[in-house]
């Protein structure tokens, strides 16, 4: 992994705002894979999205859960690479080096959470956050799927910065942090009603 990362950016999701609309995955696909919503490739979880709807069964009633790259410190991705091209950057977010991936499958099997996927053409492996919204954010903007939120169910930014908005929602009174942790630290931020 690279040196210590001097940002930890963060995606947090609001499962208690959440109005279930796909207008997060939409914004994603058309952001960061466009291409593949035109041509009418077969994709396997439907849109080409970073973002996955699945049932959390690990509580006694089954809940809706959009996931996306956890952003693990314990990454599982990255220690199956057999090429070690998939690193933390300065930012503190995974990234793979596409250019140098064989396009092994590994990564994508590895991922507890289900949120890395291949390419239906190339096999090169994809996770949040995509190409298009990573120029978002080095252009100053928050990913697609934050901006397009209308129940303003998502937040981005610093968690490392204590004015930052995802740290302050991330400590709201009244929340707690859900999702699930599968022994790999994630780092990507689920508030549900306390």
């Amino acid at each position: 992994m690279s040196k210590a990362a001097t940002r930890q950016l963060t995606h947090l999701w609001d499962a208690s705002r959440c109005v279930n609309c796909g207008a997060c995955q939409v914004a994603c696909t058309m952001t960061n894979y466009v291409y593949l919503a035109y041509a009418g490739k077969d994709i396997k979880h439907g849109l080409a999205t970073n973002i996955r709807r699945i049932f959390d069964e690990s509580t006694s009633s089954t809940k809706l859960l959009l996931m996306q790259c956890q952003q693990c410190v314990d990454a599982p991705c990255a220690k199956r690479c057999p090429e070690k091209i998939i690193k933390r950057g300065s930012d503190g977010l995974m990234v793979t080096d596409e250019d140098k991936c064989i396009e092994c499958g590994r990564c994508t099997k590895a991922c507890p959470y289900g949120a890395r996927w291949d390419l239906p053409v190339s096999g090169a492996p994809q996770s949040c956050m995509g190409p298009g919204c990573r120029a978002l954010v080095a252009a100053g903007q928050k990913p697609a799927c934050v901006q397009a939120c209308p129940a303003l169910a998502r937040e981005f930014g610093d968690i490392n910065d204590p004015k930052s908005d995802v740290r302050k929602r991330a400590n709201a009174p009244g929340m707690r942090r859900g999702g699930m942790d599968k022994g790999t630290k994630p780092r990507f931020i689920v508030l549900e009603k306390a």
